[in-house]
């Protein structure tokens, strides 16, 4: 299958490798499965299958930097019943399922197969509809949502330009576009730990809210607001710790219970306002 062959050379190659196949696929250059091939894994039955699906799918929210980003989106976005969302680039789908339990019909797209293969596995809750697509080129007509959101993905598209005149294009007059962008702007953010993520998580652009403010605008948005996190000396510390780890294994999880309202307290108090490891931002596309 052509589907597991792609995932398989994914997986025993190098990272330097891994982000040349990620740039080529994100840019169109290698053909991607129908999406129809896209089945979800066989996860078998018995407790253990069950609870391999529970652990994954609740992961993220043992994990205290995906809580926190979040409870931000959510508080931007605002999804509820009535409402069509776009997710782009939804990954594994943890957030489709968050609007959806919200009550919003949500599409999610994302240009990996074997995101989407997960995301059917783990995360095929009623009204989300997963879909392999590109970002540049999205497959809805004009003026077909209430509100589009992407998350911790514009800054792996090889043209973030093209991907946001696209939300615009698919979202109605006077809707909402939410994003959230990997930034590095803290002040103590080495220039090594700043290649390594650019390296291991295949990005393109890091962004302010200057040069993501001139992207929006030039698509017809008006930003209405802004905000950096994880900007203050102990959610630097905390950042850092994880992205060396790859923010995975038991360690990591061990930290929520204290990492969790750390990083809240410490950005409240101590955060810098214009700099930060992440950007959100909230937008409202121009009539």
């Amino acid at each position: 299958m052509v589907t597991q062959v792609q995932e398989n050379h994914v997986h025993n190659a190098t990272e330097q490798e891994k982000l040349a196949l990620y740039q080529l696929t994100n840019r169109g250059l290698i053909n991607l499965p129908a999406d129809e091939e896209l089945q979800p894994h066989e996860l078998g039955s018995g407790p253990i299958a069950s609870l391999k699906k529970i652990s994954y799918q609740q992961r993220h929210n043992f994990h205290y930097l995906r809580r926190i980003q979040w409870e931000i989106i959510e508080s931007y976005l605002k999804p509820k019943k009535g409402e069509y969302v776009l997710d782009v680039a939804c990954g594994d789908g943890f957030y489709s399922r968050k609007m959806a339990a919200n009550g919003a019909a949500v599409e999610a797209i994302d240009i990996e197969p074997s995101r989407i293969r997960n995301a059917r596995t783990y995360h095929n809750v009623p009204r989300v509809h997963y879909k392999l697509a590109n970002a540049e080129t999205l497959p809805y007509a004009d003026c077909t949502f209430d509100k589009v959101v992407s998350v911790c993905a514009l800054e792996h598209f090889h043209n973030p330009q093209q991907a946001i005149n696209e939300m615009r294009r698919v979202l109605k007059p006077g809707g909402r576009l939410v994003l959230h962008v990997d930034s590095f702007t803290y002040r103590e953010t080495s220039p090594e730990l700043r290649e390594h993520h650019r390296v291991h998580y295949y990005v393109e652009n890091f962004f302010t809210i200057k040069s993501l403010g001139k992207l929006l605008r030039n698509a017809g948005f008006n930003v209405d607001k802004y905000k950096y996190a994880f900007n203050s000396p102990l959610t630097h510390k905390l950042f850092a710790w994880g992205e060396m780890r790859g923010f995975t294994g038991l360690p990591f999880l061990m930290m929520f219970p204290i990492g969790y309202p750390l990083c809240k307290l410490s950005d409240r108090l101590m955060g810098k306002r214009e700099e930060g490891y992440d950007l959100y931002v909230r937008a409202t596309r121009r009539k």
